[in-house]
């Protein structure tokens, strides 16, 4: 019998990595790969953005494999996802906005099973407060 399904992994990073002082921009990266023997569709994948951090505005990026495209949402609450990022947002500094907690990355398309269509990232620079 040979079952037949996606089989998701997901792992974060952040640079520079380690102990890091206030002021400090940090490159957060979510790697999810498909290793299963089926194309995964319905692909969403949500980040929790520490408190200690201010989301940068224009800092999304996406590397997606050809054909794909994803759909990025922002939360303040991880429940309602109708939040626009604003320039000094919450009290943050201007480029910044410290009521971003939530990013949400869904694919419009399947994310293949066989490599190099079988992963995508996701990156976003947050600041230490």
């Amino acid at each position: 019998v040979r079952v037949v399904r996606p089989a998701l992994l997901t792992v974060k990073s952040v640079m520079p990595a380690g102990t890091s002082a206030p002021g400090t921009d940090l490159t957060y990266s979510v790697l999810v790969t498909n290793g299963g023997s089926e194309q995964a569709a319905g692909v969403t994948t949500v980040d929790s953005l520490p408190t200690q951090v201010d989301f940068k505005l224009g800092s999304v990026t996406t590397i997606l494999p050809g054909g794909i495209t994803a759909v990025v949402q922002y939360s303040t609450n991880g429940s309602v996802w109708a939040y626009t990022p604003t320039s000094g947002g919450c009290g943050a500094d201007v480029a910044y906005d410290r009521c971003v907690r939530y990013i949400r990355w869904t694919l419009q398309q399947p994310l293949g099973a066989v490599a190099p269509n079988n992963s995508a990232t996701f990156e976003f620079i947050a600041r230490i407060r």
